[in-house]
């Protein structure tokens, strides 16, 4: 599964996000019934992947920038959330 499947998700209804409060949210997939918790880096993938962001280095890019953490440590969080997420679904 790729970041374009977890879009087309997102688009077609089969995933929604609550966006909480404190700056966390809920991801949830009405195929499976399962609900993810998202932390305010989590939330913010998933922001970057509905606006189109469409490549894990186009992720890490946004996440260096907001976060103040290193490109390295960006793609490696970029990636796995990315995996993680798809093989949830």
């Amino acid at each position: 599964m790729s970041i374009k499947t977890i879009e087309d998700h997102l688009n077609a209804g089969r995933l929604s996000v609550t966006v909480m409060d404190d700056g966390s949210g809920i991801l949830l997939d009405s195929e499976q019934e399962a609900l993810f918790n998202l932390n305010a880096t989590g939330l913010f993938i998933i922001e970057r992947i509905r606006e189109g962001c469409g490549s894990v280095k186009a992720l890490a890019d946004a996440l260096a920038g907001a976060f103040e953490v290193d490109q390295k440590r960006a793609r490696v969080d970029a990636e796995k959330f990315v995996t993680d997420l798809s093989a949830s679904l």
